[in-house]
């Protein structure tokens, strides 16, 4: 028994050997065009992550001579009790949504309270002829709130600035749509910018 164990261990020795030694040889490998050395491709790959690098530009004119976009329509009424007036400058529809860029204006220095967590009092919009109201698009953010799809809320004293709501997207047939916000005592009506 015990010579049969020094055979097969001697015998898996020999295949062992044999295998590492069979599959190699003495010649030398022959270089490939394809193949290059390994300073090659370090300095390839970094000369190329240099070229596709974007090198950073200035846009403070740009950002410093922004305007605002024209107002469309606009409406006196009251934020939270307080005298306000609301600017519609935008309604753009594509196959995804519909987006609503506007800001209010006023005396008082106060933050709207209208912001993301206060989305049933934003803008709707509504389709007459349609009799359709859209509401604001909301999601459940990472805390369980519902928040609208919009920015947040801004003073409205001082320089405005502009907010953009998101909404389903609007019927193909609807040209125009009322914008209609609590304290307001009209709508404001103003063209749909179709995109494609």
């Amino acid at each position: 028994m015990k010579n049969r164990r020094s055979t097969l261990s001697a015998a898996a020795a020999c295949l062992l050997t044999f295998s590492v030694t069979g599959c190699s040889s003495d010649a030398k490998p022959q270089p490939t065009t394809a193949s290059a050395s390994a300073s090659e491709t370090s300095a390839s790959s970094s000369s190329s992550s240099a070229t596709s690098a974007v090198a950073g530009t200035d846009q403070s004119a740009a950002i410093l001579s922004a305007t605002l976009p024209a107002v469309k329509g606009s409406l006196d009424g009251k934020v939270d009790q307080t005298p306000a007036t609301l600017n519609v400058s935008d309604v753009r529809v594509n196959k995804r949504e519909t987006i609503l860029t506007f800001w209010h204006t006023g005396d008082d220095k106060m933050l709207v309270s209208y912001g993301e967590y206060s989305w049933e009092r934003l803008p709707t919009l509504v389709d007459q002829a349609g009799k359709k109201v859209y509401s604001p698009l909301t999601f459940i953010n990472w805390e369980g709130d519902t928040v609208c799809m919009c920015t947040d809320a801004a003073y409205i004293r001082g320089v405005p600035q502009p907010r953009t709501i998101a909404y389903p997207p609007l019927d193909e047939s609807v040209t125009s749509i009322d914008v209609k916000q609590e304290g307001f005592e009209k709508p404001i009506t103003v063209p749909v910018t179709r995109e494609p």
